[in-house]
């Protein structure tokens, strides 16, 4: 009777375990499809894949300790393959899904139409006429009422003074260094056409609280004069692979829900929209997509 007993007990035991395993994996093919569509970063994904290997293994070390090595790997390798498969739906390394197709887009940025006399180079005072007469623009032009503010700080007569100081710290953004509390490292290039200044893209290292819900990873801007002339497209092309270089996989970009020019931009480079957040400080709307970098 003690032996039923306990027989019966094991047998609820895992049955609750099998329950939640399935769940689990669930819940797990659930968020590859999301990641799949909206995109995450690397970390996160190989994150979940333990999750899968340590609730697979788990399972199987129930039922016989010999077989959870080999368990662990298989779990890995099926991750994997779920990872590729769900990928492949969405960058196009498969020609035809058939009804797959309608419901995961392919987001392949569009490289192939990149201007070649077009470069992003690291801020430079050899640009110091060009840039000058660009903030002259920014502060001429309230069309983007808080991104001109930034311009509005600058002196232009300091510029003129002391441009290559500037210039030096521009570039030590990018090691944490005179930066604004709660900011975090950025690698700030320019668009140059030729010899002459174009625009700005910061890539941030890595998103704090603020930045996923309003900023992204990557912010740009083009000076007034070049607006409308397909150089924004371009920008943010060349900028995705300096993203990549500093271990970004998946881009978070993002604009204004009234700023068609910029959504059009991020959607032109493989932008996956997620969702729109409240942004209080300017009472519109912030549009968050998606650029998985490949």
């Amino acid at each position: 009777m003690i032996g039923d007993d306990r027989e019966a007990g094991n047998t609820t035991l895992r049955a609750g375990i099998f329950a939640a395993y399935t769940k689990a994996m669930k819940d797990l093919i659930e968020k590859e499809l999301y990641v799949a569509v909206h995109g995450q970063t690397a970390r996160f994904r190989m994150g979940k894949y333990l999750v899968f290997a340590v609730l697979f293994g788990g399972i199987y070390l129930w039922w016989g300790t010999r077989a959870v090595f080999f368990t662990l790997g298989i779990a890995f390798v099926v991750a994997l393959a779920m990872h590729f498969f769900f990928r492949s739906m969405t960058n196009g390394w498969v020609d035809d899904w058939g009804l797959y197709k309608s419901v995961f887009p392919k987001n392949k940025s569009k490289h192939e139409s990149l201007d070649s006399s077009l470069s992003l180079v690291l801020p430079s005072a050899k640009y110091k006429v060009s840039y000058i007469d660009a903030i002259r623009e920014y502060q001429a032009d309230h069309s983007f009422p808080l991104m001109e503010r930034n311009y509005d700080k600058l002196s232009i007569p300091e510029l003129e003074a002391n441009f290559e100081d500037y210039v030096e710290k521009k570039k030590s953004e990018s090691r944490g260094e005179y930066i604004p509390q709660g900011w975090v490292p950025s690698t700030t290039y320019w668009l140059v056409d030729g010899e002459e200044f174009v625009g700005r893209v910061s890539i941030r290292h890595y998103l704090n609280p603020l930045l996923e819900k309003i900023g992204g990873h990557i912010g740009y801007d083009i000076r007034p004069s070049k607006r409308g002339k397909g150089y924004g497209s371009n920008m943010l092309a060349l900028a995705l692979p300096k993203a990549q270089e500093l271990g970004i996989t998946c881009a978070l970009v993002t604009c204004d829900a009234t700023n068609t020019a910029s959504r059009k931009i991020i959607e032109k480079n493989g932008g996956v929209y997620q969702d729109s957040i409240p942004n209080a400080e300017t009472g519109v709307e912030k549009q968050r997509y998606w650029i998985e970098i490949y």
